[in-house]
C-alpha cells in the first residue's frame, strides 16, 4: 500500500482490530474485527453511516461478532495477528477510494466502504 496514511480514528480502528484479534486468538486480522473496531468506536461514523441507509447498526455488530466468534484460532503463537487477504483487500479499495476522491487521508468512512467492497463475510453482511 504506497502512501498509506490515515486518519486518527482509521489508526484507532486498526489498532482496536489488532487487538481484538490477538486477544481472541486469531491468527489473522479478518474484515469483521475491522468492523467491529468502527462500530464501537466513541464518536465513531459507523453506526451513523448505517443508520443514514436504513440498517441497524446493533444486529450489524451482532451479525459481525458471530463471523468473529466463528473464526479459527491458535494457541501458545506469540506472533501478532497479521492481516488477511480480505482486509488488506478492503483497505487498499478504502485507499483507492480516498485517491479517486483527492482526500490525503484514509477515513473509516472510506475504511467502510473498502469493507462493503469484495467478496469477504463483511461486505455480503453490508450489502444484504
Amino acid at each position: 500500500m504506497d502512501s498509506f496514511n490515515p486518519t486518527t480514528k482509521t489508526q484507532a480502528a486498526l489498532t482496536a482490530a489488532l487487538q481484538a484479534a490477538s486477544a481472541a486468538g486469531n491468527p489473522e486480522i479478518r474484515p469483521a474485527h475491522l468492523l467491529l473496531a468502527l462500530l464501537t468506536q466513541t464518536d465513531g461514523i459507523a453506526g451513523p453511516l448505517l443508520e443514514a441507509v436504513g440498517v441497524d447498526p446493533a444486529t450489524i455488530r451482532t451479525e459481525a461478532q458471530h463471523l468473529v466468534d466463528r473464526l479459527p484460532t491458535s494457541s501458545g503463537a506469540t506472533s501478532q495477528p497479521q492481516l488477511s487477504r480480505e482486509s488488506l483487500a478492503a483497505i487498499t479499495a478504502a485507499q483507492q477510494l480516498a485517491t479517486e476522491m483527492d482526500d490525503e487521508y484514509v477515513s473509516t468512512e472510506h475504511l467502510m466502504v473498502g469493507l462493503a467492497t469484495g467478496d469477504s463475510d463483511v461486505a455480503k453482511l453490508l450489502t444484504g
